[in-house]
């Protein structure tokens, strides 16, 4: 993560995917997920695996 900002938008959203949930509302940060930043979060939580 290079930052906090990044760390609140892509972070939640690779715990919840390791969970199993989808995040359903975006929380007001100072940057919004792109479709970029959101498929490489998606392959980031894909790699580490599900959270047991």
């Amino acid at each position: 993560m290079q930052s906090l900002d990044t760390l609140i938008c892509y972070g939640k959203r690779i715990a919840a995917w390791r969970m199993g949930f989808e995040v359903e509302h975006h929380r007001d940060a100072k940057i919004q997920p792109t479709r970029f930043g959101l498929e490489a979060a998606h392959r980031f939580a894909q790699a580490l695996g599900p959270l047991a």
